[in-house]
């Protein structure tokens, strides 16, 4: 049942990750393997959280289906308040950041997705090109190198 709940928790969030990147307007070369890696990330993912978080993230995960994304941050914050290190959760955040062209925000919570992910290094990349895609939205040369430096380290 764990197993179960996970697999749609994963699913929920790819089908997030699609749509909030199918808002940004714009497409980047990286797009299609960023969502690939998200849609492998939330498919294999083993990180557990309790029903009430999974519930929330189900919720959210329809309102963002939905471009509801104040709706979809609430429901995240609140399931963030009861499990505070489920990285997924940070994710998402930085990811509603990004489409709204919100980058300092999409760095901030992806880098505390990545303070949470443990050894999921699979999470670990797509936040790194969160932030990475955030960096190139700031003109931030350095930082991108930085971020794409990360990115291929966690290979």
């Amino acid at each position: 049942m764990i197993r179960t709940t996970c697999q749609a928790v994963c699913v929920s969030l790819c089908l997030f990750t699609l749509a909030a990147c199918s808002s940004l307007g714009t497409q980047q070369a990286g797009d299609q393997d960023t969502l690939a890696m998200a849609t492998r990330v939330l498919r294999d993912s083993d990180v557990r959280a309790n029903p009430a978080v999974e519930g929330l993230m189900q919720q959210a995960d329809t309102l963002i289906e939905n471009n509801r994304l104040d709706l979809a941050e609430e429901k995240i914050e609140r399931a963030l308040r009861i499990a505070p290190d489920y990285a997924p959760g940070w994710s998402r955040l930085s990811r509603i950041a990004l489409s709204r062209h919100e980058p300092a925000r999409a760095i901030q919570m992806a880098t505390r997705s990545n303070s949470h992910a443990g050894d999921a290094m699979e999470l670990k990349r797509l936040n790194w090109r969160f932030i990475r895609d955030a960096r190139l939205s700031l003109n931030d040369a350095d930082g991108v190198e930085r971020a794409d430096a990360e990115i291929r380290r966690l290979h």
